[in-house]
This record gives structure tokens, sequence and C-alpha cells, in this order.
């Protein structure tokens, strides 16, 4: 079963108790009723989702460290017992 919804969010709506035992109830309906392999698309849209992500991916909402490949530490205790 598959829920058009951002990555995270695929047991349904932040804080939306009422969508998120929605969700939860088609896909374990999923069981019952494929009989083959296959993904098979849920009756749920959540656009504000996409808009939410998308606006974090314009980092305007996102506030983490940009991400490097360097090793990053939160204090110098860290970077000490890291490398030690």
């Amino acid at each position: 079963m598959f829920v058009n919804y951002p990555l995270g969010f695929e047991s349904g709506r932040f804080k939306d108790k009422t969508d998120q035992l929605a969700t939860v109830r088609q896909a374990l309906d999923g069981f019952a009723s494929i009989t083959k392999p296959t993904i098979q698309p849920m009756d749920f849209k959540w656009q504000a989702g996409w808009d939410m992500v998308n606006e974090r991916e314009k980092n305007t909402l996102d506030s983490r460290s940009q991400r490097t490949r360097e090793p990053q530490y939160q204090t110098e205790a860290d970077r000490i017992a890291a490398e030690g």
C-alpha cells in the first residue's frame, strides 16, 4: 500500500489522529485485499505536507547545519571523545 505523503509521515499527518487511524486501517486492509505483489495507491492526499517539505528544502524552516563529509561535533569534548 502506498500513501502519497512525504517521507516520515507514512502513518498519517502529523498530530492528526483521525487521519493516522484511517491511513493505518487502509494500509492493514491491504493484507486482506492484495493477492499478489503490487504497489496499490491509497486514497489519501496531503498537499500541505509536500508544501512543508518544499519550504524546508528552501532552507527556510530547516535550521540544521549544512551537511559535509567532515565530522561535526556539538562540543570540543565530543570531538576529543570521538577521536580518542
